[in-house]
Order: C-alpha cells, then structure tokens, then sequence
C-alpha cells in the first residue's frame, strides 16, 4: 500500500494527471517544442504574488510532469525540505534544457505566461507515478537537491531534524 499523506487523490485533475504520467513511461524522450513562457508561482510562498518566469520547450502537461518530478525526487532525500521556485529555476536550467527569463519586471510578461503553482502541480501529480517516468531522470540532479537542503539547514539549524 502506498502512503499518500496530504495528497489530493482523487480529483479529475490527478485523473487525468495518471493518464498523462502513464503516457510518458512510455517515451524515450521529451518532446521539445518552441520555447514557452510559464511563470511558477506557489500557493505558501511568503510574497503569494511573487512569480518567476522561465522558457521552456515543452507543452503544458510535460513542463507540470517536470516539475513534480523535481520536487518528489528532492523530497525523498530530505521530506521536510520543500524546494521554492528560485530552486526549481536553477534545476530545470541545468537539466531540461530551460532558459531563466531575465526580464521578471516587466508588467507584460504575465499576459503571457502560463501559470505552475508549485504546490498545487504537487498535490495533483501524488500518486501518479511521475518518478517512474524514466525520460525524466537526470543521474548527477541528488546533487544539486543536496545544496539546497544543506543551505536550508545553515539558515533554519532548528529545523533540522
């Protein structure tokens, strides 16, 4: 039986969120389209107006599948470490073939983007098996998760467990 504490399990979205995950196990590779502007954002951030921007080569449901994927693979090194989307950013640049937006200021940019709450791509991707998708794995990522849980710690020593 699979633990799925705090998790959303069984809503349209993470329905057809499964679908989409039993679709990509079944890839070789990600599917690289023109670049797309997608601006992450997460519901318990402490400014919930603050939203960085990336480009990305890929469709909607792929960049969402990523993102999870990050989030649960740091997850399982350290479960109280949440990754924020500065984080997220750094990871998806070295590894997926990303591009950091560097123009975050101006007031056009979210006419355009699409919308990643971290939190809520999270609770829908619980139990979709994103970490088995295989196209999806980068070997050398643990140590970058390692970074950022270490540089938590060295500000919050209390929260270590």
């Amino acid at each position: 039986m699979v633990k799925e504490v705090g998790c959303i399990m069984n809503t349209p979205i993470t329905r057809t969120t499964k679908e989409f995950i039993k679709s990509m196990k079944e890839w070789t590779e990600l599917k690289k389209i023109d670049l797309q502007l997608y601006s992450l954002t997460h519901t318990y951030d402490e400014d919930p107006k603050r939203k960085l921007h990336i480009l990305v080569p890929y469709d909607y449901e792929t960049f969402n599948a990523i993102c999870a994927y990050i989030q649960f693979e740091c997850s399982e090194l350290e479960t109280s470490f949440s990754m924020d989307q500065t984080d997220i950013i750094e990871v998806l640049t070295k590894f997926y073939d990303c591009e950091e937006c560097l123009y975050q200021k101006e007031l056009l940019i979210d006419e355009d983007a699409k919308n990643i709450d971290l939190y809520i791509n999270w609770e829908s991707h619980c139990g979709s098996g994103v970490q088995e998708v295989k196209v999806l794995k980068r070997d050398v990522m643990n140590k970058y998760f390692e970074k950022y849980i270490e540089s938590f710690y060295q500000e919050h020593p209390n929260w270590r467990p």
